[in-house]
C-alpha cells in the first residue's frame, strides 16, 4: 500500500510539472527577446544544483512506468547544463528489444549528458527555454559481442525547462535508439525530468 500511494504521488507530481510547463510553452509572446536578455537570464541560472531525477516511458503523450532516483547533482554554466553522473541503466526503460533491455539494465556506467540551451519564451522569472540535449552514448555486451548504442534527444519543444536564479525544472526526452551506427524500432520514447534547487 505505501509503495502504491508512492507511486501514485511521484506519478500525480510529474503530470502536475509537465502539465504546467507544456501550459508556459503553449503561452503566445509578442515580445522580441534579445541575444543580450538571454545571456543574462542564463547567466542568473548558472551555478550547482541538487534535487530529484525521474524517469519514465511516454506512451499516447502520458508519463508511465516512472521511477525516482533521489539526490542527483547538476551543473549549469554560460552555455549548457550538464549532468555528470546519469545512470545508463535508466535508458534501458524505454529498450523493447529483451537482450538490449537486459545488458542495459545491467549496466552500472554513469555517463555525462549535456544539454545546450537552445531559444527563450520567456525571460521575466521565471524563465521558460528549450533544450537542446546531445546524443548519449553508452556501451554494452550482448549476443557475444560489444556494442555501441546512442540516443539522440529532441532538439527544443519536447526538451525543455523552467527556472529562475534559484531552481530549475528540466525535461529531456530520449527519441530513439541506435546500434551500432544503424537506427533500431525497438526503443520507445522516454523523458528523464530533473527539479532541483541551487546549493
Amino acid at each position: 500500500m505505501i509503495k502504491t500511494r508512492r507511486i501514485l504521488a511521484v506519478t500525480l507530481c510529474l503530470a502536475a510539472v509537465t502539465l504546467i510547463m507544456t501550459s508556459c510553452f503553449g503561452d503566445d509572446t509578442t515580445d522580441t527577446i534579445t541575444e543580450e536578455q538571454m545571456r543574462t537570464s542564463i547567466a542568473s541560472m548558472a551555478g550547482t544544483y541538487d534535487g530529484s531525477l525521474f524517469t519514465g516511458v511516454i506512451q499516447n503523450n502520458m508519463l508511465t512506468q516512472t521511477d525516482s532516483l533521489g539526490s542527483q547533482k547538476w551543473a549549469a554554466d554560460n552555455n549548457k547544463i550538464t549532468f555528470a553522473e546519469f545512470p545508463a541503466s535508466q535508458l534501458a526503460k524505454g529498450v523493447t528489444d529483451a537482450d538490449i533491455k537486459k545488458a542495459l539494465e545491467a549496466s552500472e556506467e554513469m555517463i555525462k549528458l549535456e544539454a545546450y540551451y537552445y531559444s527563450f519564451s520567456s525571460i521575466s522569472a521565471p524563465y521558460q527555454f528549450t533544450l537542446a540535449p546531445q546524443t548519449a552514448t553508452v556501451s554494452v555486451e550482448y549476443n557475444g559481442g560489444t556494442h555501441e548504442l546512442k540516443f539522440p534527444f529532441y532538439q527544443g519543444g519536447y526538451s525543455y525547462g523552467v527556472g529562475n536564479m534559484t531552481t530549475q525544472t528540466l525535461q529531456l526526452v530520449a527519441a530513439g535508439m541506435y546500434v551500432d551506427g544503424t537506427h533500431s524500432s525497438y526503443f520507445t520514447e522516454m523523458a528523464i525530468i530533473y527539479t532541483g534547487k541551487k546549493i
